[in-house]
């Protein structure tokens, strides 16, 4: 079970041991019904193949249930970001982000980035990371939180292209603390890929690949973004392909893959010098 199918199930536990007793049963049966449909949007992002759309449909109806239950709300927000849903993540997120929780402010950074305001999301990692950075000099946060941290600011601000000598600082400091952790690797894929350092991008995509215990389709993409521009078209295409068969929605994947059926070599004519034309009966 993942991670986040688990604190799905847990927190669905919780709120039901938690409600007061004196609650409308019809409530108490909506915010269930609702807490389920976020469990159920948690599986179709989680199992291979994901899901988006139906995740994205899935926490609409949470939400049409429950649009002010604060748990629903919370996790509805994180999941429409998982689906790349970032319109309405950000609805749910400005709302329920938690000021004293750094991942909750880095998804709304993340929106912010994805949905065109560039220079409030990365203020946020701006913030988050000099933040983090005073935390772990006072000794306040732990070595793998501080690493976390690193990672997402660093990530977040390299997928969006902004600030890249920043999320490469970020990304080089967390993997200097969890060297052999493949999320963080494939963080430093990424960076390297959009400083135009692509050798080194493919270097360490390909580690992040061999490091994780199962294919993920947001490495692959990226592995195929750079052997494209590396001149490896086949090795591209495969792993192109590879990231949309677990993750068929995966727009960024599809463009990619269509930008290099524009490499590939023509098929060979008939008509062309040295080929024997086919004769139609």
């Amino acid at each position: 079970m993942s991670a986040l199918r688990g604190a799905a199930l847990a927190l669905l536990v919780a709120l039901m041991a938690t409600v007061s007793g004196c609650a409308k049963l019809d409530e108490l049966r909506t915010e269930f019904v609702a807490l389920r449909y976020v469990q159920s949007a948690t599986t179709h992002l989680t199992r291979l193949p994901i899901q988006r759309a139906e995740a994205v449909r899935e926490l609409d109806r949470a939400l049409e249930l429950a649009p002010d239950n604060p748990t629903v709300k919370r996790h509805a927000g994180a999941l429409y970001v998982a689906a790349k849903a970032y319109d309405k993540a950000l609805l749910v997120l400005e709302e329920t982000a938690a000021s004293d929780d750094p991942h909750s402010r880095m998804l709304v950074a993340q929106c912010l980035l994805n949905t065109g305001k560039v220079s409030q999301g990365a203020a946020i990692c701006q913030r988050e990371l000099a933040q983090a950075m005073a935390l772990r000099h006072s000794k306040s946060v732990g070595r793998l939180e501080y690493a976390v941290i690193l990672n997402d600011a660093g990530y977040i601000l390299a997928d969006a292209n902004v600030e890249l000598k920043q999320a490469a600082a970020a990304v080089k400091a967390a993997l200097r603390l969890l060297p052999l952790d493949p999320s963080i690797t494939d963080s430093m894929g990424w960076v390297r890929f959009r400083e135009g350092r692509i050798k080194d991008a493919a270097f360490y995509l390909e580690r992040a690949a061999r490091l994780g215990r199962t294919e993920q389709p947001e490495v692959l993409y990226h592995l195929g973004a750079a052997y494209a521009r590396l001149g490896r078209i086949g090795d591209a295409e495969r792993a192109l392909k590879r990231a949309l068969k677990l993750d068929p929605e995966y727009n960024d994947a599809r463009t990619e893959l269509r930008r290099l059926g524009r490499q590939l070599p023509r098929p060979a004519l008939a008509h062309e010098p040295g080929l024997v034309p086919v004769e139609r009966t």
